[in-house]
């Protein structure tokens, strides 16, 4: 099997340039193992082990893997700005004074694609005068803009 990465050339060069960096991966949700080929890259240049990623809250009480991630100190959104900003900015001060660097990972999308949620998400595009997306859902931007922030 092969993994084909779409980008800029020399993207894992890039990686390789900024590993002495803080960096944050945006990857699009189309399927149920997507997050795994983000690792595999991010393994690929030997970062795996400082991954930080936003990820849903129900997935902290899935066996050894939620584990994992919260003593990782993943940040479990609920996908409400009202209780999910306030983590965001709590974790990302925390993350300001880690003493290594991390790789910080985000689904905008906030959930699979899959032809309901695309059509959900074209509606929702159309009441408020966004663009349409043919193969991706529109981004859940108030998460990544705090992270960016």
């Amino acid at each position: 099997h092969a993994v084909r990465v779409y980008g800029e050339e020399g993207i894992f060069e890039l990686f390789k340039k900024t590993k002495d960096k803080n960096m944050l991966v945006v990857m699009n949700h189309t399927g149920e193992v997507d997050w795994m080929i983000g690792w595999s890259i991010i393994e690929r240049i030997g970062l795996l082990g400082v991954v930080k990623t936003v990820i849903k809250d129900p997935v902290k009480y899935v066996p050894v893997f939620g584990w994992s991630f919260y003593l990782s100190d993943y940040i479990f959104v609920k996908r409400s700005a009202q209780t999910d900003l306030p983590l965001i900015h709590r974790a990302c001060d925390r993350y300001r004074e880690y003493p290594y660097k991390f790789v910080m990972t985000i689904f905008p999308e906030g959930t699979r694609f899959t032809r309901e949620k695309h059509l959900e998400s074209k509606e929702f595009a159309r009441k408020k005068q966004l663009p349409l997306y043919k193969h991706h859902l529109l981004p859940r931007a108030k998460g990544l803009h705090t992270l960016l922030g």
